[in-house]
């Protein structure tokens, strides 16, 4: 069956919301990553300020368990933006602006980020 253009984008992404989150069975779990964790004793300094920014920003919306992997690496897209800190200062700033500059709730912000 063949799903709408939006439905396979909303499906694509919450797998990798629930992936980040620790809530996919262990068999999705187990597959290694495609990028090697990003830990901090690895970080060069342009890295370090990002992972830090991260971390401050984002630790008390989605909690420690959702952040983290388990060698200290941050989960999910957190963890490709701290690889690439050029690009990824960017996409935090755009993350930032969703969060702070609109009129949603703040129950809401990572989800439309997401």
């Amino acid at each position: 069956m063949l799903l709408p253009r939006r439905s396979a984008i909303f499906l694509r992404r919450s797998a990798i919301f629930l992936g980040a989150a620790g809530m996919l069975s262990s068999a999705a779990a187990s597959t290694p990553p495609r990028l090697r964790p990003m830990v901090p004793p690895d970080l060069d300094a342009s890295q370090q300020r990002l992972y830090d920014t991260i971390v401050d920003t984002r630790i008390d919306v989605v909690g420690r368990a959702a952040l983290f992997d388990e060698h200290g690496a941050l989960r999910g897209p957190w963890n490709a933006e701290v690889a690439s800190p050029a690009l990824g200062q960017h996409l935090e700033r755009l993350a930032t602006a969703v969060r702070s500059e609109n009129s949603l709730e703040p129950r809401l912000y990572e989800v439309t980020a997401l």
